[in-house]
């Protein structure tokens, strides 16, 4: 048997309270080596007999981790060759260039005392079998035997006194979690103490927005932008400005130096699908910083990037302490999740919190418990990686099928995402487009549902959880129908 000269690594100890398999060992010790460089990209690892004899273990549990590691885009192997590290490695995919602490200066400050909670109005429900019709994950896709097993640690490990309180701002150990997913996924270095779990998006904007008031503090919001968005500020008496979007993200030049906060989505603005330039984002820092404004970063869709190097979060740049950062778990794993996160502004902390805590609106504890457990275990990395390969696939299904029929120069944003956008000919009625085209059981939303000032005219193609011959058969269909009207 040939010996493959490699470095020589450790197998790691298992640390922490997250049980670890023999498995597992082999899987993160491999894994690290890799990241770290100790295993080169392009270099042939040793065989699994002879690693399986070097840490004294089963063959069988070394040859499941190398599947595991080849299943994620680490390890290629190759018919009479053996086993090597990837030439491009998914950590290279999803690590942004270098992360910049939060700071711990003052930024902007609260503006008013906490008003009581206002009912919001939500968006209808989306028509989530219907072609293109859905911008949300795919639950089959989901691993339930591992979140299973997730879930059923979760309540092994929570003792009875843990179920009387939690801490308003989250479970201790999914705060902890996220620092390093923000950290490995979105380039944000913080400390525990600075996320805030919370139900999802919706409730940190509609936390946010009780912070703004007094009433008629002017609010900048996207256009076209989030739906969702303008009612919550409205609900909480805010007066909403609408900010043109170009090619590289909202124009700043457009923004009133009054208001006090500006909403956007960089990392794939919704609906449009563009992200916001390295440029851009410098102007619009520069443009919170000179006038005490805040800025509420949604980073929607960010996971999904089909980019070899996504751009970092704003938040990632955020030298001054005028970013809250905004995510959630709801479109990673399965919308009836419902966790999120913010990353506030240190000013802004205790009386988020404050206000959480008087909406008693947490989500479960065995739930959060049980997403510590799997972002430390590495399962969810896992699950991005593996999810970003069926949903790219699923979007080169449907521009494949368009492309026979409209020209690619009006496609957009299809670089990230759940959902790509089709940009109609000036003068084309996207609604009354819209409606054609659901009597022919195609469901795409109007990019004009999604404007205050209506500017441009498209179409919505939602990718992510149809099957994928359902998918051909639809994309076919919705191109003969755009060529038939002479696009």
């Amino acid at each position: 048997m040939r010996t493959i000269k490699t470095p020589d690594f450790p197998l790691l100890e298992p640390a922490g309270p997250v049980p670890m398999t023999r498995q597992d060992q082999v899987y993160r010790s491999l894994r690290q080596a890799i990241a770290s460089g100790r295993l080169a990209r392009g270099s042939q690892v040793p065989s699994s007999r002879e690693l399986s004899t070097r840490w004294k273990l089963s063959r069988g549990t070394v040859e499941q981790a190398y599947e595991r590691l080849c299943i994620e885009g680490y390890l290629d192997r190759r018919r009479g060759a053996g086993t090597f590290v990837a030439a491009s490695l998914p950590e290279h995919f999803l690590v942004p260039d270098t992360p910049c602490r939060v700071p711990c200066g003052p930024g902007g400050t609260p503006s008013a005392p906490l008003p009581s909670p206002a009912s919001l109005n939500h968006c209808s429900s989306l028509r989530l079998g219907d072609a293109f019709a859905s911008p949300l994950a795919d639950p089959l896709l989901l691993d339930m035997d591992k979140w299973r097993r997730h879930l059923t640690q979760a309540t092994r490990r929570i003792h009875p006194a843990d179920m009387h309180l939690m801490d308003s701002a989250g479970l201790a150990a999914l705060r902890e979690a996220i620092v390093g997913y923000v950290k490995t996924l979105r380039g944000i270095d913080c400390d525990p103490d600075d996320v805030v779990v919370t139900t999802g998006i919706r409730q940190s904007i509609s936390l946010v927005s009780g912070m703004l008031a007094p009433p008629d503090n002017l609010v900048h919001i996207e256009d076209p932008g989030y739906l969702l968005t303008r009612r919550l500020f409205e609900a909480r008496h805010l007066r909403v400005l609408p900010a043109p979007v170009d090619e590289e993200g909202i124009r700043v030049s457009t923004l009133d130096e009054r208001a006090a906060a500006v909403y956007v989505t960089p990392a794939h603005q919704s609906p449009l699908g563009v992200t916001m330039s390295a440029s851009r984002r410098a102007e619009l820092l520069g443009w919170a910083r000179k006038h005490g404004a805040l800025i509420i970063e949604d980073d929607y869709d960010s996971e999904y990037s089909y980019l070899k190097s996504p751009p970092p979060a704003l938040k990632s740049s955020d030298r001054d302490d005028h970013v809250l950062f905004c995510s959630s778990f709801n479109k990673v794993l399965y919308s009836a999740l419902r966790i999120g996160f913010m990353i506030p502004p240190r000013a802004w902390r205790d009386d988020l919190i404050h206000q959480l805590r008087a909406t008693g609106a947490q989500p479960g504890q065995i739930e959060q418990q049980a997403l510590a457990s799997m972002i430390a275990s590495g399962d969810i990395y896992a699950h991005i990686r593996q999810s970003r390969r069926v949903y790219e696939r699923r979007r080169d299904i449907v521009l494949q099928a368009l492309s026979r029929w409209i020209d690619k120069s009006h496609i957009a944003g299809e670089h990230c995402g759940f959902h790509f956008v089709i940009r109609l000919p000036a003068g084309m009625d996207d609604a009354a487009l819209s409606r054609e085209l659901a009597r022919a059981g195609l469901y795409l939303r109007p990019v004009s549902d999604y404007a205050i000032v209506p500017r441009l005219s498209g179409l919505l193609v939602g990718f992510a959880s149809v099957p994928d011959a359902e998918l051909a058969d639809a994309a076919e269909r919705l191109g003969r129908e755009l060529a038939a009207r002479g696009m």
